[in-house]
């Protein structure tokens, strides 16, 4: 019992304190994934030998992108987390746990292995929660993730109009930008009935930077859905 009370007094002591704060970064990092970041991933891959040991370091990232992402999800549940960009699903709130911490970060190798050509479903949720945050990197690595993982055939997609329809409110063009670039790569039909009206009233915005992107949103909800949402572009034309 002397043992362990010196041992913890040894663990509470301000110097090994003051050391623990400055490894908790490291710490967490290495609880995220087995590589720091995307860099370090591509890395790792274009260091292999032979197409066996590319699907071996997949398989080990993968496994470590799975446990993060069911980290995020349990401790999201234990804590009741809320859900962001107002009034969105509860399907969507993200946890506080270390998955959550580098949810980005495990989203952008998704997309990599994705594009490798790896199976990349299991981190589709992963992306919406990331659409659904308040930061704009966050929405940037969530939107782009989005067009690249998803298609206008996924259900799952339906989930992010809500969040949707409030960045097309949103007083930052740049996170309206990114809202409607998303919608002219994947909007779906049901998309296009639900958001039509918004990208419409963004044709006549006052920045010629929305107005570009809302026009390209807007093709794409009329090729979609085009005797449902024709109504709502009559005056366009003229306003661009």
């Amino acid at each position: 019992e002397k043992e362990r009370d010196a041992s913890i007094g040894i663990a509470l002591s301000p110097f090994s304190t003051s050391s623990l704060l400055f490894s908790l970064p490291s710490l967490l990092s290495s609880l995220s994934t087995p590589t720091q970041n995307t860099s370090d991933l591509i890395k790792a891959v274009r260091s292999c030998k032979t197409a066996a040991q590319e699907r071996d370091v997949i398989a080990k990232e993968a496994a470590a992108l799975r446990a993060a992402f069911r980290d995020d999800v349990a401790t999201g549940s234990l804590g009741g987390g809320s859900t962001s960009s107002g009034g969105g699903s509860g399907v969507l709130a993200g946890g506080s746990g270390v998955g959550a911490l580098f949810r980005h970060r495990n989203v952008a190798k998704l997309m990599y292995m994705h594009m490798l050509g790896y199976p990349s479903h299991f981190g589709q949720m992963e992306a919406l929660k990331l659409v659904a945050s308040p930061g704009f990197a966050g929405k940037r690595i969530g939107y782009l993730a989005l067009s690249v993982l998803l298609d206008e055939r996924q259900e799952v997609l339906m989930l992010v109009t809500n969040s949707l329809k409030n960045d097309l409110n949103s007083a930052d063009q740049y996170v309206v930008g990114l809202a409607l670039a998303a919608l002219a790569a994947v909007a779906s039909k049901g998309m296009a009935v639900d958001l039509a009206p918004e990208v419409a009233r963004l044709c006549c915005h006052s920045s010629a930077y929305v107005r570009k992107k809302a026009a390209a949103a807007a093709v794409r909800l009329l090729s979609r859905a085009p005797e449902e949402v024709v109504v709502n572009f009559v005056d366009v034309p003229v306003a661009l």
